[in-house]
């Protein structure tokens, strides 16, 4: 792919919570989330939707777009991630109408999850349960992205630009800054989310050894550290949204990196996903 220019404009303050309710049912959209307090770690928000390219690895196949698959091998997964990256980023920068004052951290590229699957291809490891039937891997590359700075409470739109000439920034984000006027200013009413019990996939018994398993290891110096890790889950009513779904997850439990991503919901140390037989899966990362 040729050089890229980036590019930025500033937006009139729309809260992320009432972009995402808008906007999170996007297909291939992508929320990447920070919450709680407001610290460095936690400074940046931004929103993607659209992508110029989707990749997903499932079933031994690297599909592009949902349609053009080619049989996968690490090293196809990542030619297909360099091609479709710019080979480099010129053009001095942002324009004249972008922030002048503020280093935004993104302008577009690549946002997506890497699997357990893909780690265990990765590191040849033989898993000792089955994968859920969840891509191994899915990304989308995004040439625009919308960003709000936490510390100076500011939103952009920023992005990539590949073709050649002279940069007409009001040009450029026109569409963008139309669709992010015509939002509401406020979060709409969500439903309540209804009550679910949920299963673990094993007994307190075999959770307690597996403790022991990994004190021992530890006492006699083969490990230092061990993830015990589990999954749940629970029956969910099909009607039921997504984006509601993760605003109330995020509402309880506010945290940097948060993710919202096509098929899996992320919060720092948890993974949730709804499949199609709306069953909601608890899986530790």
């Amino acid at each position: 792919m040729a050089t890229a220019r980036l590019w930025a404009h500033e937006l009139v303050w729309r809260e992320p919570e009432t972009v995402f309710a808008a906007w999170g049912d996007a297909p291939w959209c992508a929320f990447l989330d920070s919450g709680g307090p407001v610290e460095e770690r936690g400074r940046w928000q931004i929103f993607c939707r659209t992508p110029r390219q989707t990749l997903v690895v499932q079933d031994g196949q690297i599909l592009t777009n949902g349609e053009h698959s080619i049989p996968y091998t690490v090293d196809a997964l990542f030619a297909q991630l360099r091609h479709g990256m710019p080979e480099a980023v010129g053009g001095g920068g942002i324009e004249a109408d972008g922030p002048d004052d503020i280093r935004l951290p993104f302008f577009g590229g690549w946002v997506g999850f890497a699997g357990y699957g893909l780690g265990q291809q990765l590191e040849k490891i033989a898993g000792c349960r089955p994968v859920q039937a969840e891509p191994d891997f899915a990304a989308g590359f995004y040439d625009h992205a919308f960003i709000w700075d936490r510390f100076s409470k500011r939103s952009f739109v920023a992005g990539l630009v590949f073709e050649e000439g002279a940069l007409n920034i009001r040009s450029l984000c026109a569409p963008y800054s139309a669709a992010w006027a015509a939002l509401p200013h406020a979060v709409p009413v969500m439903p309540e989310v209804p009550d679910v019990q949920f299963e673990a996939d094993q007994s307190r018994a075999a959770y307690c050894q597996a403790v022991e398993r990994a004190r021992a290891y530890i006492a006699a110096g083969d490990i230092f550290q061990v993830n015990i890790t589990g999954r749940y889950s629970a029956e969910f009513p099909r009607e039921f949204s997504d984006v509601a779904l993760y605003l109330a997850l995020r509402k309880q439990a506010p945290a940097p990196f948060g993710a919202y991503l096509p098929a899996v919901r992320d919060m720092p140390s948890i993974r949730l996903r709804r499949n199609d037989s709306c069953s909601v899966i608890h899986r530790a990362l």
